[in-house]
């Protein structure tokens, strides 16, 4: 028999760092997210870029970077990336993913990421870890979206300390001109960039054939989505041209609702004087009389008189003939 084991999941944390973040940017961080409309789809990756790191010289691996992710060593610095994957992936779990590796580095780091949902969130729990004498959050983070790595985050950055961390928004896809028009720097552009080339690498460690079977369903499942909008489209253009038509063939000719309304009008002036006749005259002809005129009353409005047994109850009774009318 297979038990759920009551012990919180294991996760892995930085050592305690006793700087402060630096001012500048040291490290840039992104996520891949495809297929984002198809969730049992989606595939991830978070990629993280460290300018002019070599761990062989200085800054080595710690253990936390050793056991979450792959590592790539080229001319310029440090990438690293994991593949991120789930029915409930989105671009925003990557990023935080992505922050939670650039966290687990020995020494202080300052985040550089173009997410600005992350950003947001990410600087409100390092804000009020750094309160001191701040309780611990009281509630559960599985009730949160992507609460798993947003508990990761907080417990990382508690462990390395608060004063340590420190995140900055960079736009990201920043273009050549924009850093000509000092709109922008360089060196962000270029971490930014190659945080994003992470985390395509990071995707491509799925496998070629899984990325290459999800991109082809996901065109499939396009395909079918535009079919579908224009098969309604023509459902809802034909409906409103069969109504169109309708209304101008019954604008040819008196409508059923315009003979209905006529025949109530008759209704409510003869109405009165077949009463005064059923009060005054209970006479068998009296009856039989208003009956057909009730009955040619009914086809006026659309309705047949057959079958009726207004006639027939009127007559067994004996009763007035303005009781049965009303």
């Amino acid at each position: 028999m297979i038990r759920a084991s009551k012990q919180p999941p294991h996760l892995v944390l930085p050592y305690r760092c006793h700087r402060k973040a630096p001012d500048d940017i040291n490290v840039y961080t992104d996520g891949s997210w495809i297929n984002p409309l198809q969730q049992y789809l989606g595939l991830g990756g978070a990629g993280v870029w460290w300018p002019g790191r070599d761990p062989n010289a200085y800054q080595r691996f710690s253990n936390a970077e050793k056991e979450l992710a792959h590592c790539r060593l080229v001319p310029k610095g440090l990438m690293l990336y994991t593949p991120i994957g789930g029915y409930s992936g989105s671009s925003t779990r990557t990023e935080l993913a992505a922050a939670i590796l650039a966290i687990m580095a020995n020494g202080p780091v300052h985040i550089g990421t173009d997410s600005q949902a992350f950003m947001d969130r990410a600087v409100t729990i390092l804000g009020k870890l750094k309160q001191r004498n701040k309780r611990k959050r009281k509630g559960n983070w599985q009730t949160t979206a992507d609460g798993d790595l947003w508990h990761h985050f907080e417990e990382a950055a508690r462990a390395k300390g608060p004063h340590a961390t420190r995140i900055s928004k960079v736009k990201g896809h920043v273009t050549q001109e924009q850093v000509n028009a000092n709109t922008h720097r360089s060196v962000d552009k270029e971490g930014n960039d190659k945080a994003d080339q992470a985390a395509d690498i990071a995707v491509e460690t799925h496998g070629k054939d899984v990325v290459d079977v999800a991109r082809i369903l996901h065109r499939r499942h396009n395909s079918y989505m535009r079919f579908m909008q224009n098969v309604t489209k023509h459902i809802v253009e034909g409906y409103l041209i069969h109504r169109r038509l309708i209304e101008i063939e019954e604008s040819k000719q008196p409508s059923k609702k315009h003979r209905f309304s006529t025949a109530l009008r008759t209704i409510t002036i003869i109405t009165p004087m077949l009463r005064f006749a059923g009060s005054t005259f209970r006479g068998p002809l009296t009856i039989t009389m208003a009956s057909r005129i009730r009955g040619k009353l009914l086809l006026m409005c659309g309705r047949s008189s057959k079958g009726c047994s207004t006639r027939n109850a009127m007559i067994n009774s004996k009763q007035p003939l303005g009781w049965r009318c009303t």
